[in-house]
């Protein structure tokens, strides 16, 4: 991979991310874990810089952290539903 493909793209950082998700339902945001020498953060850095900046907009409702891996699903709330109580599966009635 040369060098101009590793380079951050411009609006790659985490809030301009998390604001091209307006008017989506959710996202899944997943990081590698271990170190890669050319990447200027530690994708655990980058995770939790990722899921702060969601909080602004969606709710957190699955977190998965590995050893390899770090995985978290956000959910934007419906207008009225409780976001302490977000369910996809509700949504989809199946509870």
């Amino acid at each position: 991979m040369g060098a101009s493909a590793r380079r951050r793209s411009p609006g790659a950082d985490p809030v301009s991310l998390v604001a091209r998700l307006r008017g989506r339902e959710g996202a899944l945001f997943t990081h590698w874990r271990h170190p890669v020498p050319d990447y200027p953060q530690t994708g655990d850095a980058v995770q939790q810089a990722v899921v702060d900046a969601a909080r602004q907009h969606l709710v957190p409702t699955v977190r998965h952290v590995e050893l390899d891996l770090d995985l978290a699903v956000h959910v934007r709330p419906h207008p009225g539903e409780d976001p302490a109580r977000v369910s996809v599966a509700g949504r989809d009635g199946l509870c």
